[in-house]
């Protein structure tokens, strides 16, 4: 499928955003682009919800717009004048232009009179810079996918998201499942951090758009235990997680779209499964960089050395087993991170101090208890770790 493209041109004299992405129907004008606030039926598998942030920003930059699109049936143009913003008796809008179809259907929207601090910020370099890295934050998988953004004239680059795959030795994490109306995808495994622009960490995507990037906190599955701390090793990781629904209103974002509900039963389902991910694949990160190999040489990176990569798109099937074993460059050296299992009971407190005494710490955690005493019972049923 030939990518689509939008062009955003901006100076201190104007702004100009364009797309050749079919135009907007002459006939549902007013429905549409004028109505503040979306029927519900509209919504599917869209990035906005309530109709109004397109409409509160061209009005926000300046005080004259000029709207034209071809639907590829019909031409038109939409002029809104700074006299019509300021008659509040006045809500008419009237098309200015109406010919038949050029043949290349396409929507432009021009703002000219700008306010004057829109128009000293839109002379920046600097904001020119911000707003290309937005764009890649927000819409890296529709510029993978769908279509291409440029900013004068200048393509934007968006995140390359990679996973290393060989068989035997590294395989990603790839599951979907289904929570209520909402679809839920997750990838993870290991990337080169840096490559393409991407950090490690996780990503958490609702219907594609970027929410959340480059996390390492207990939003995410990171930030417990000894997760609050990171290792050079663990620039490795890459995780991605995926939302998607025909409903916006079921998915796990705020309305400003910046964020995650953290108490929403779609996202903390997918949040338990994310830890558990997390630290199976950090885990064998980190036992990597202590372990050495026959040569005496600490393992470390070179586990990833030379390792094919594989892009996110290309993976289709499911892959629930994560690294299967991960072997040192000389075929000798085995990590494999065993799957663990916690253990939870309910004991009475003087009891549970009596063992720690007996244990010989009166301070020692009630966890470390749980751990001394289990390993006591394997040692005295002579049960081994095979």
């Amino acid at each position: 499928m030939k990518k689509k493209l939008i062009s955003i041109s901006l100076s201190e004299n104007e702004f100009v955003i364009e797309d050749n992405c079919g135009g907007i129907d002459k006939e549902e004008v007013y429905e549409r682009v004028f109505r503040f606030g979306k029927p519900y039926e509209e919504h599917a598998k869209t990035i906005g919800i309530y109709g109004i942030g397109l409409k509160r920003s061209i009005f926000k930059l300046g005080k004259n717009i000029l709207i034209e699109s071809d639907d590829g049936t019909n031409c038109y143009s939409i002029p809104i004048k700074e006299d019509w913003i300021d008659n509040e008796d006045d809500w008419n809008l009237t098309f200015d232009k109406e010919e038949g179809s050029s043949g290349n259907p396409f929507t432009r929207v021009t703002i000219t009179n700008l306010y004057p601090n829109i128009a000293d910020e839109l002379k920046t370099i600097e904001l020119e810079n911000k707003l290309k890295n937005r764009i890649r934050d927000t819409y890296s998988i529709f510029m993978e996918e769908r279509v291409t953004i440029e900013v004068n004239d200048e393509a934007v680059d968006y995140y390359e998201f990679e996973f290393l795959c060989e068989e035997g030795k590294f395989a990603p994490f790839h599951e979907t499942h289904q929570v209520g109306d909402v679809e839920v995808e997750i990838f993870a495994g290991y990337s080169p951090g840096g490559r393409g622009g991407t950090s490690s960490g996780w990503y958490v995507f609702c219907n594609d758009r970027l929410i959340i990037s480059q996390d390492k906190s207990d939003r995410t599955g990171w930030g417990y235990g000894d997760r609050n701390y990171h290792y050079p090793e663990d620039d490795w990781f890459l995780g991605l997680v995926f939302f998607r629904s025909d409903n916006p209103m079921s998915l796990p974002w705020k309305t400003t779209k910046d964020n995650i509900q953290y108490d929403s039963r779609v996202y903390r389902t997918a949040q338990i499964e994310m830890k558990s991910i997390t630290k199976r694949l950090t885990d064998v990160i980190r036992k990597a960089g202590r372990t050495k190999d026959a040569a005496g040489e600490t393992i470390g990176i070179s586990l990833f050395l030379d390792v094919p990569l594989i892009p996110r798109s290309d993976i289709k099937d499911e892959q629930k087993e994560i690294v299967p074993a991960l072997k040192g460059k000389d075929g000798v050296v085995s990590i494999n991170i065993p799957l663990m299992t916690n253990i939870q009971y309910a004991k009475k407190t003087e009891l549970v101090k009596k063992a720690k005494n007996k244990l010989g710490n009166p301070y020692m955690s009630n966890k470390a208890v749980g751990e001394k005493t289990f390993d006591y019972y394997l040692d005295m049923e002579e049960i081994e770790d095979e």
